[in-house]
């Protein structure tokens, strides 16, 4: 165990070293990123300042891969891991890791992201017709124009027919935000909260909030948010940090290959309309049905693998 340990600090001072941590780590690993790019890429220093400001409409489709790939390594999988080795002691982790997934679980999960399709369909649709009064028209634009540029941003990484590009954003949008994202959220934040509050499901809300606040699109804030809330009580009923890993790996894979089968032609709908429902198409509710009944198989058979384990 490392010689600094701080299982036994406050949770204020917990969430303190978490912050710091991930400050930190995102700093250092970003830099090195900067680097390391002006090595594999040559890019003069003017190519760096369009990184450094954000400027990723400058960037080739490699090179924002490359740096979505650094910033998830720096901001999440890192300190995630640093975290997770500070905060556990000699006789406890922090989280449980231990990898004990089964089968159905796995089953279960992908049967729910699919079931699912329609009712997410609706959510985003409703969320993303949210209207601001007339005294934040400007902030309402703002916040529109941020989530266009991210919708551009997501398509750039996602449009490739190859398969070898397939296989990489498998990594760069399943894998390492499944990874990272859930030791960060469900596996460090979670339980500080509880520490905080003593209430599970207070927890769980708020590290959703936090979840999907951090992601910056306002006009999906509620399904991610409640993507967030399964993700936590997951977590909870799984007692295993692999359960909301293995259901985050399975929704991001679901969609990048989605988009990956539409720029083979396989598919003869864009995901981006596949995500623009009819709400007045009373599938959604038939959805709902069923993925509250699968949600219910899916506590139920968590909850009893994880006292048998």
């Amino acid at each position: 165990m490392p010689y600094l340990n701080f299982s036994t600090a406050k949770p204020a001072m917990k969430f303190l070293i978490i912050i710091f941590t991930i400050v930190t780590s995102g700093i250092i690993v970003s830099f090195a990123g900067l680097l390391l790019a002006r090595i594999i890429f040559w890019m003069p220093l003017e190519e760096v300042n369009h990184v450094l400001y954000n400027r990723t409409g400058m960037l080739t489709d490699l090179q924002l891969k490359y740096f979505q790939l650094v910033q998830s390594l720096g901001f999440f999988v890192v300190p995630g891991f640093i975290l997770y080795w500070l905060f556990s002691s000699e006789t406890e982790t922090y989280f449980d890791a231990s990898f004990r997934l089964k089968a159905i679980q796995i089953i279960l999960l992908t049967a729910l992201f699919f079931v699912a399709i329609p009712l997410i369909n609706m959510l985003i649709e409703y969320n993303q017709q949210i209207k601001f009064p007339g005294f934040l028209n400007g902030a309402e634009t703002r916040l529109r124009e941020m989530e266009g540029n991210y919708g551009e941003l997501t398509k750039r990484l996602v449009s490739t027919g190859s398969f070898g590009h397939f296989l990489f954003n498998i990594l760069l949008i399943a894998v390492l935000p499944a990874i990272g994202e859930e030791l960060i959220f469900r596996g460090v934040l979670q339980k500080v909260f509880y520490e905080i509050s003593n209430n599970i499901h207070l927890s769980v809300l708020i590290t959703a909030i936090i979840f999907s606040a951090v992601h910056g699109q306002f006009f999906e804030f509620v399904p991610r948010f409640l993507l967030g809330v399964f993700f936590g009580y997951l977590m909870v009923w799984g007692r295993n940090i692999w359960l909301p890993v293995a259901a985050h790996f399975i929704n991001n894979l679901l969609a990048v290959t989605a988009f990956f089968l539409y720029n083979r032609q396989i598919l003869d709908i864009s995901p981006e309309k596949m995500a623009m429902g009819n709400t007045h198409n009373y599938t959604w509710a038939i959805s709902a049905l069923f993925s509250v009944i699968l949600i219910v198989v899916i506590r139920k058979t968590s909850l009893k693998l994880s006292v048998n384990n």
